[in-house]
């Protein structure tokens, strides 16, 4: 559930890219925050006996959803 949360975070800077370059510090903070979140728990759970492929679907699950579902930020 965890994954498909940092999904739709990453879709949501995909669908308002454009609308966030107004404030390019806020767009590349978020960037650099949700990368280093995903990359840092994914190298987490590689060590254990966490199935990798289902946070990985997750991940694209939550992506999928908001990018289907979401509008983009308007004016």
């Amino acid at each position: 559930m965890i994954y498909g949360v940092f999904g739709a975070y990453i879709a949501y800077l995909i669908i308002n890219w454009k609308a966030l370059a107004v404030v390019p510090a806020l767009r590349s903070q978020l960037c650099c925050i949700i990368g280093f979140i995903v990359a840092f728990s994914i190298i987490l759970s590689l060590g254990g006996s966490t199935d990798i492929v289902a946070h990985l679907c997750g991940l694209l699950g939550g992506l999928l959803l908001v990018i289907g579902l979401y509008p983009p930020i308007t004016g």
